[in-house]
């Protein structure tokens, strides 16, 4: 009974290792494709990107730039242009994202509810989403004409005066924070109709019977189903927001005298106009850092609501 025990003890550690290798295996094929994919799409560019803001590399020659350190980095910050550049981005990202957000959330309660029309009125507020940024750009960019935009005619018309709508530096950025949002909101609204969807009747009902009004209704019953939703469109509309640059270019090109200059319209400058390649992968740099931020913001707000919740 010796002879026979000790060929299974000693093949009970080695069957344990080798269910634990088939287990480990399966993940480990399916991960390989998307990681191969992630190195050669993601992580070798950015660190392409790093070495370039280290180099004084000219859009004439991008990759033959010479080592220069933190020189780049040192001018960015010494300058003026950053701050400013820094503040639009901010103003942009944070005024088209949270305009977007209650643009869309208030259509989605709209098309929440049936009327006559109801497909009609769906896909008229869900058409901005299909067109092109450039098309919708040069479209608004007519609207907010100083000379025939149909804004300044309704505003003459009413006995004021016109408004340089893009060629002044109040009005420059509440024009592009306006199209973006318009832009934005379709998402928004499709997003957040569908989390609507997911309140369970009974409860709405319940709160109703109950007296609750609508805004009651809406604030303790409905807002917590789809806060986890608005949540991940705001991070999602931030990072979209940051990388906008079309609309833009389009409408303003960064001005009038840098006041609608984004991170993104400065690396195209740098870059592209004053051909400084080195110095716009800073600029770059800066604006990745950025994005990283508002993402681990995002993270942190999903854990404390997940510990608030016991999960």
């Amino acid at each position: 009974m010796t002879a026979t025990a000790n060929p299974r003890v000693s093949r009970s550690p080695r069957l344990r290792l080798t269910r634990a290798l088939r287990g480990v295996a399966t993940p480990a094929a399916l991960l390989i494709a998307p990681m191969v994919l992630l190195a050669f799409m993601v992580f070798w560019p950015l660190l392409q990107q790093i070495w370039i803001s280290l180099t004084d590399a000219r859009l004439t020659n991008p990759g033959g730039g010479s080592f220069v350190g933190l020189e780049n980095f040192e001018a960015l910050m010494a300058g003026t242009a950053l701050p400013q550049v820094l503040a639009n981005t901010l103003a942009y990202t944070l005024g088209s994202t949270g305009l977007a957000l209650v643009m869309g959330t208030l259509a989605a309660l709209v098309v929440n509810t049936r009327f006559r029309g109801h497909g009609f009125v769906k896909g008229v507020l869900a058409s901005p989403w299909a067109i092109p940024p450039v098309a919708a750009a040069s479209i608004w960019l007519w609207m907010f004409s100083e000379s025939r935009g149909i804004f300044n005619r309704i505003i003459e018309g009413a006995g004021g005066e016109p408004v340089a709508w893009l060629t002044s530096e109040p009005w420059a950025m509440v024009s592009v924070i306006l199209v973006t949002a318009w832009q934005f909101a379709p998402l928004v609204m499709l997003v957040t109709l569908s989390a609507l969807k997911s309140v369970p009747d009974e409860v709405a009902e319940a709160s109703r019977v109950d007296g609750a009004s609508a805004v009651a209704t809406f604030t303790w019953v409905v807002w917590p189903h789809i806060l986890p939703t608005f949540r991940l469109l705001g991070i999602l509309l931030v990072i979209e927001s940051l990388r906008r640059w079309d609309i833009i270019a389009v409408m303003t090109g960064g001005g009038p005298v840098m006041s609608t200059s984004t991170i993104v319209v400065a690396i195209q400058r740098q870059a592209f106009q004053y051909q400084e390649v080195g110095m716009g992968a800073a600029y770059a740099m800066i604006g990745i850092t950025l994005a990283v931020i508002f993402a681990l913001a995002y993270l942190m707000v999903e854990r404390r609501a997940e510990k608030r919740n016991g999960r």
